[in-house]
């Protein structure tokens, strides 16, 4: 019985890209970095709010994070097409983990003001900008390609174990240990990736491409990832229906509070179930995706967006709090579902010296629409309550995604990667 198992678990995509050396050491050393990055992020929460008791400097704390990545995301792009992003990674993860120190340093010695905390988070929202492109296009570099899907999925299992792990151990450790032992942790966890990026051996091959193309300005790099984006026949109408995902329906973990008081009335109990039953359900997505072959992407796709549109507007009248936490958790894994399949069709179907500007295209959107979407939605629950506008949104986005599945092709006989597809960059201007 156990040989019968061990001969399983060597046929499991997941085994089969952990198979391959490059990838086991990042996807493993990576375990410690993430569990640090979110003990890091509940630890500075707690110090803002034991510093100034205030919800606008805990938004402002968190703002400082997240505004780089979104107005930095495009140049970030360019730099993990033009530069090696191995080398880019072993940079920034080398100035991460000093920031985590310098923190650390200033706790220890009671000089950490809250103009020092924000400057600090300021510099890490930086630089993590730079370091995500890099990180999500040097997957393609550590596994043959039939094993991305699995790879992609093991890093979305990893990052959403992180997320859900390392806040529980920040709060035992806030009350057990002290917020300068914890900083400690994830300077630790931080230093160690660090170490291994630097022992990792990776073939890129974009680098050589890019010496072989003459230079080009920055603007103009930008400018010809959009200009690919867009004229590609499939990746093109592709991330125009995940942006609209992203406005219409991913913005429901950002409305989770307000669902959870305004729709059933249940406070931060029901906030707790709802977390947790999106956090399993994302967990589950991943580990499906883990098992799914290529070539079913584009169909998975389709089915997760009309999916996604139908569990919100249930959620919207569910006539029961437990009937909502299943459907939450069904949102959960579709929401993964579809970011996975997306994630691995750009990795898939895009040249190599583009694929870093279109995965910060990716990133962006991931990040930044949800938030425009929860502030829309948000703001209309506020005059006619919260049944109505999600309901709406899972309508629009339905009409959206009916008028625009056309312009996805349905010929699906070649394997993804190898749809023709001849593009030039657009020509800078005289």
């Amino acid at each position: 019985m156990p040989l019968a198992l061990i001969e399983r678990w060597q046929k499991n995509p997941i085994h089969q890209a952990l198979a391959q050396h490059p990838y086991r050491e990042y996807a493993l050393s990576n375990i410690p970095n993430l569990l640090g990055l979110w003990i890091q992020r509940t630890t500075v929460g707690w110090l803002t709010w034991e510093m100034t008791h205030s919800g606008f400097w805990l938004g402002a704390i968190s703002m400082a994070e997240l505004a780089p990545s979104l107005l930095l995301a495009p140049v970030a792009g360019v730099f993990a097409d033009r530069y090696s992003r191995i080398k880019v990674l072993r940079i920034t993860q080398g100035l991460i983990f000093l920031q985590a120190l310098l923190f650390c340093l200033l706790l220890l010695n009671e000089l950490l003001t809250l103009p020092a905390l924000l400057g600090l988070v300021l510099i890490q929202g930086v630089v993590t900008s730079f370091a995500q492109p890099s990180r999500m296009a040097l997957v393609s570099s550590m596994v043959p390609r039939q094993h991305l899907t699995s790879a992609v999925s093991l890093n979305a299992i990893i990052f959403n174990l992180a997320r859900f792990l390392g806040p529980m151990l920040a709060g035992a450790g806030l009350v057990w240990l002290s917020p300068t032992i914890l900083l400690g942790f994830s300077a630790t966890g931080y230093c160690w990736f660090w170490g291994v990026l630097w022992y990792l051996k990776i073939q890129e091959e974009h680098v050589e491409q890019v010496r072989q193309t003459a230079p080009t300005g920055l603007i103009q790099s930008i400018r010809a990832g959009l200009h690919y984006a867009r004229q590609h026949p499939l990746l093109g109408p592709w991330l125009a229906i995940f942006i609209i995902l992203c406005l219409g329906i991913r913005q429901l973990a950002e409305l989770l509070p307000g669902v959870s008081d305004l729709l059933f009335r249940q406070g931060v109990e029901g906030l707790a179930l709802l977390s947790s039953g999106l956090g399993l359900g994302a967990v589950a997505g991943s580990l499906w995706m883990s098992q799914q072959p290529n070539e079913a992407l584009l169909r998975i796709f389709r089915f997760s967006a009309w999916g996604l549109c139908l569990l919100l507007a249930i959620l919207s009248w569910s006539p029961s709090f437990v009937l909502a936490v299943i459907v939450v958790a069904g949102c959960g894994l579709l929401l993964m579902v579809s970011g996975i399949s997306t994630q691995t069709m750009l990795q898939l179907e895009v040249e190599s010296q583009f694929r870093g500007r279109l995965l910060s295209l990716y990133g962006l959107v991931l990040r930044g629409g949800p938030a425009i979407g929860a502030l829309l939605v948000g703001t209309t629950a506020d005059w006619i309550g919260l049944e109505w506008p999600l309901t709406i949104a899972a309508a629009l986005t339905g009409l959206v995604l009916w008028c625009m599945q056309a312009q996805i092709p349905n010929d699906t006989t070649q394997p993804p990667g190898k749809m023709p597809f001849i593009t030039a960059p657009p020509s800078s201007p005289a």
